[in-house]
């Protein structure tokens, strides 16, 4: 991740600060638009915020078993998602009820179950994605 940083700074730091809020707000306003007319099943803040630490460890580790998963999201320092272990458990349970997470065996380890993201998951980052290069292509615009 710090390589991911490093790399992209000069882009972090292509917007002046209040530019940058304006980017977010913008995006904000855009995702919660933008996914209601998606008709993907509603999600809380918890467990956005839950789907969103997953993201960050999917990039960082091929295989992502559940135990791994909930130690490294209750233990970081940055989660907004200040819950214990067994809560942190019933909202990846819940994520998979709703078809946002999928638990797959691990081909190594019977005992051990994979988190791997859906479809439905895929497209939620998606339009995330889309949401955040429209508000960034806003505030570039000349017509700011």
């Amino acid at each position: 991740m710090d390589e991911y940083l490093t790399s992209h700074k000069v882009m972090l730091n292509a917007l002046a600060p209040k530019s940058a809020v304006r980017v977010y707000q913008t995006f904000a306003v855009l995702s919660a638009q933008t996914l209601q007319k998606q008709g993907l099943p509603p999600m809380g803040l918890s467990a956005a915020a839950m789907l969103e630490a997953l993201a960050v460890l999917w990039t960082q580790h091929d295989r992502l078993p559940v135990l791994f998963a909930l130690r490294c999201v209750h233990e970081s320092p940055h989660s907004p998602l200040h819950l214990s272990l067994n809560a942190l458990g019933r909202l990846l349970h819940r994520l998979r009820r709703d078809g946002w997470l999928m638990l797959e065996p691990s081909d190594t380890d019977g005992r051990t179950k994979l988190v791997r993201p859906t479809e439905q998951t895929h497209h939620y980052f998606g339009i995330m994605g889309q949401c955040m290069a429209i508000a960034i292509h806003q505030e570039k615009s000349p017509a700011r």
